[in-house]
């Protein structure tokens, strides 16, 4: 839920954007998106709602003003580095600065969240868990039903799309080379369900003693990795990051000048949008 939560922001604001209409909309009616979002989980009151409204136009308005011009500058860095063939370790680098974004995300994420958990009663406590249960059983049967061979075409056709998102059609050479990566991917559905299942029960604790003493450092511990099925399933994560990383090197020697221009072009156009979005001020609420 936390996860979902920050992703609405950082996947629309630093990675859908572009020059597409629709996702400037999303950012700008993500208070509609979270409101949504979080009535999937539990129903509040008009008391509760106002308090969720309010500390999520706080937490908007930060990220607008702080955070979006920080990712405007990163993605034209980003741009200009794609305009010649990188290693690795540069790519990770540059990709590694976008990631930290996350971290003053989650803090203030965390930080709002706090309060508005101890408004919550003991039924809408029983009703978010429940929720949550039910979309980790889904999660666990979807992964089920899909084989190896299957969940690979899928991770080959997303990755495919994402990049020629910003550098246009991959020719024949390069396709192949995504194709070869996707074969090298492994999962493990099993620790994926452990590692939400140990969430789970931190976040059951965490609203467990919504009353208690030390609430805020609880609820800012959500994100931390110190559960063995938690840790397994980041350090697979970080080794699916790593295989990205150098499939991404590997393919910036063979881009074309065509190819790269577009990339360019359009890492630059969603920096722009970055900025605009940042110099709006949103309506109060």
């Amino acid at each position: 839920m936390i996860r979902a939560l920050r992703c609405l922001l950082v996947s629309i604001a630093a990675c859908g954007l572009g020059s597409c209409s629709l996702d400037r909309l999303a950012y700008d009616h993500l208070d509609f998106l979270a409101r949504h979002y979080v009535s999937g989980f539990v129903d509040l009151r008009p008391t509760q709602q106002q308090a969720f409204d309010q500390a999520f136009d706080r937490l908007w308005r930060w990220h607008r003003s702080s955070e979006l011009p920080r990712y405007a500058s990163a993605v034209r860095r980003l741009a200009a580095v794609f305009q010649t063939a990188q290693t690795p370790q540069r790519i990770d680098q540059e990709l590694s600065t976008l990631d930290q974004f996350g971290t003053p995300l989650s803090q203030h994420l965390l930080g709002e969240l706090a309060p508005l958990l101890t408004l919550l009663d003991d039924r809408q406590v029983a009703q978010i868990l429940k929720e949550v249960d039910r979309r980790i059983d889904k999660s666990a049967k979807r992964a089920a039903k899909l084989d190896d061979a299957h969940w690979r075409s899928h991770e080959f056709d997303q990755a495919s799309d994402q990049i020629e998102k910003y550098v246009g059609p991959l020719q024949t050479a390069q396709q192949q080379q995504l194709r070869s990566w996707s074969q090298t991917l492994t999962r493990d559905p099993a620790l994926t369900r452990r590692a939400a299942e140990a969430w789970r029960r931190r976040f059951a604790e965490v609203l467990q003693r919504r009353h208690e003493s030390g609430h805020a450092e609880r609820v800012q511990d959500l994100v931390a990795t110190s559960d063995p099925a938690i840790a397994a399933f980041e350090r697979r994560r970080a080794t699916s990051r790593a295989r990205y990383v150098a499939l991404l090197a590997e393919l910036s020697g063979t881009y074309t000048p065509p190819q790269r221009q577009h990339l360019q072009t359009s890492l630059n156009a969603l920096a722009v949008d970055m900025d605009s979005l940042a110099a709006e001020v949103p309506a109060s609420k």
